[in-house]
């Protein structure tokens, strides 16, 4: 019994530290390169895309305005 959890764990060591990094995804790899880029440009997916894109743009633009709105009723508090 010994000898076979002794196996697994020495299996699982030389699994854990394989050198080999799995493949990368294309589309990953260039939302990585720009974030607020469209990462299925050139595929059947780009208008997919372009409204991810455009969520992203109008998600950071609400977040600018109730980051505003804080600022402002913080300063009408004191």
């Amino acid at each position: 019994m010994r000898m076979i959890a002794l196996t697994v764990v020495a299996l699982c060591a030389l699994v854990a530290c394989s050198t080999e990094a799995p493949p990368v995804d294309p589309a990953v790899q260039a939302e990585r390169a720009d974030p607020k880029g469209n990462p299925l440009e050139g595929t059947v997916l780009d208008a997919q895309g372009e409204a991810l894109k455009k969520a992203r743009n109008l998600g950071d633009e609400m977040n600018k305005q109730a980051e505003q709105r804080r600022k402002e009723i913080d300063a009408q508090a004191q």
